[in-house]
């Protein structure tokens, strides 16, 4: 139940991050259609659970509940990959190919990129402290 309760609340936090940061960014650069705000979230959620795997993989007493709080219930609803295939479906229909495009390849690059700079970074940092 502790675990469940942990999820929730992580995934309450999470959601509302999202809502107000891709909002934000939507809003200040006025993005002529191009999901920015989605993009951002997403390079976030993705710099910061690969932070998070850096910094659980060294410290194994950490509670299970605390985990579950952070990976699958904060940064799960954080990071909005389903909202980017929405986002690009509507590219898609929209006949906007290589904003489509664009979209695919920086979310996926970028992501991949953003979750090993965060797990690699935690790292050098943790090596530094040590």
């Amino acid at each position: 139940m502790v675990e469940l309760a942990a999820v929730a609340a992580g995934g309450m936090i999470g959601a509302l991050l999202r809502h107000c940061i891709s909002g934000w960014v939507h809003f200040s650069l006025k993005s002529g259609g191009f999901p920015y705000g989605t993009l951002t979230v997403n390079m976030i959620g993705c710099l910061v659970i690969g932070a998070a795997a850096g910094w659980t993989n060294g410290f194994s007493d950490m509670p299970q509940s605390w985990r579950l709080f952070l990976t699958i219930g904060m940064l799960g609803a954080f990071t909005t990959f389903s909202t980017f295939g929405y986002d690009t479906l509507l590219l898609l229909q929209n006949g906007r190919y290589m904003a489509a495009m664009l979209n695919i390849g920086i979310q996926m690059g970028g992501g991949v990129t953003a979750v090993c700079s965060g797990f690699f970074l935690l790292k050098l940092m943790r090596g530094m402290a040590a």
